[in-house]
């Protein structure tokens, strides 16, 4: 693979991680800004040490142990000027952070399997009520259905992908 291949590579990896990586440093910080301000931070490490990830590894982990040092830094300067949380707690919150990233992850994945698996008209109908934030009285006067039809189609929807959701998390976990 050729570095500039490598580079995109990295930067498509670390572009779709901003979401995720945003959440875990609010879980580990409990504050908006400093959580923004650390992102930020932690970006700049991770493309200063893009070299040392290694391609085809968990990127995630390797993202969030670049977070987790940064915010030990962070914490370290913050610690001069105010009571924080010690160490051991500190390492708690992060594990579980971490986990929560995890999980979010799969269940990103399995939500965008669940709704490729969908038929063309509940993909649409989804679409205009979640993605255009259309009312649900505007979606029954321009399909020519009623209030109800509508809203019972996507009670329906939403039922079979929990299931499709929960299914495919069921699958992954008794895999060994």
């Amino acid at each position: 693979m050729s570095d500039r291949v490598a580079q995109q590579e990295f930067v498509q990896q670390l572009t779709d991680a901003q979401h995720w990586l945003r959440a875990y440093l609010r879980a580990l910080l409990r504050n908006n800004e400093q959580a923004d301000e650390l992102l930020q931070r932690t970006n700049l490490v991770m493309w200063e040490k893009s070299e040392q990830f290694k391609p085809g590894t968990n990127f995630r982990a390797w993202a969030c142990k670049v977070a987790r040092f940064e915010v030990l830094a962070f914490r370290k300067q913050q610690s001069r000027d105010r009571l924080v949380f010690g160490e051991a707690a500190f390492e708690v919150i992060a594990a579980e952070a971490e986990r929560r990233v995890e999980s979010d992850g799969d269940l990103r994945e399995s939500l965008e399997a669940c709704l490729g698996r969908l038929p063309n008209a509940e993909q649409k109908l989804l679409a205009m009520r979640y993605s255009s934030n259309t009312p649900v009285k505007e979606i029954a006067r321009t399909s020519g259905r009623t209030v109800d039809a509508i809203s019972t189609s996507l009670y329906r929807i939403r039922q079979a992908l929990l299931k499709c959701i929960q299914d495919r998390i069921v699958t992954k976990r008794s895999i060994p």
